[in-house]
């Protein structure tokens, strides 16, 4: 690709993410040199890492986002549920393998959480983390150690008052419908949500016109209904007809 000063930028910002995402926390990349050659058509850079010490976790606690409301389930059975355990690295992937495994559980309980895609979600919903959505941190920069705090808003368990299929101009509902495995009056699973939005993916027949990326969207929608909630499915529509 065409060389850049932007590129070199995020290929830094890039390389010290990495790094930070496997609990090396003060890790930091420089450009140490860059050599032009082959009359200039060409250029070899050079980055310089300081990896820094290795974060481990002292300690990880789960606590409800609201003071005023405590958490709906023991935290003794939330926490069987955690792969971050003391003495591990303090890694991204086992962060987002426990916020998965949290909104499983809450999700077959009906505890309806938005999609991935959707920024924002009522206060009724349940999150991880709000609003960042990342844990709270509180390092001990002697030890290298790290107390994880897990913080949970529950919202409450909702009914599905009714599926809604958007952007399909060439598929039948029904075609969609058979996909998804949850109905109307069902608790909102997420889980099982998140199923029948692989389903769907795995249909190959989505996916942007522009990008011809696959593309199915899906959230759980509040109505004017108290504890009930509409599932929405979003599709856009590629090639068809592929034998």
């Amino acid at each position: 690709s065409k060389f850049s000063d932007d590129l070199v930028r995020r290929d830094l910002v890039a390389l010290e993410q990495l790094y930070h995402d496997f609990g090396y926390l003060d890790a930091e990349v420089t450009l140490e040199d860059m050599e032009f050659y082959s009359g200039n058509s060409r250029v070899e850079l050079t980055f310089r890492v300081v990896e820094g010490p290795l974060y481990t976790v002292r300690e990880v606690r789960i606590e409800s986002a609201d003071e005023a409301q405590p958490l709906r389930y023991p935290v003794e059975r939330l926490m069987e549920l955690i792969g971050l355990e003391p003495g591990q690295a303090l890694e991204r992937a086992r962060i987002a393998a426990d916020e998965s495994a949290l909104r499983e559980f809450y999700g077959r309980r009906g505890h309806p959480a938005a999609a991935v895609a959707l920024q924002e979600s009522p206060d009724s919903f349940w999150q991880f983390n709000p609003p960042s959505g990342q844990p709270e941190l509180s390092y001990d920069l002697q030890t290298h150690e790290v107390v994880v705090t897990y913080r949970i808003r529950e919202g409450r368990p909702m009914r599905i008052r009714d599926i809604v299929i958007r952007g399909n101009k060439k598929t039948q509902d029904r075609v969609i419908r058979r996909q998804i495995s949850l109905e109307p009056g069902d608790l909102a699973d997420s889980a099982e949500a998140v199923r029948s939005y692989r389903r769907l993916l795995g249909l190959n027949y989505f996916a942007d016109p522009e990008t011809r990326n696959p593309f199915v969207d899906w959230r759980f929608m509040e109505t004017d209904r108290q504890d009930w909630v509409d599932m929405q499915f979003t599709v856009m529509e590629g090639q068809t007809g592929n034998l």
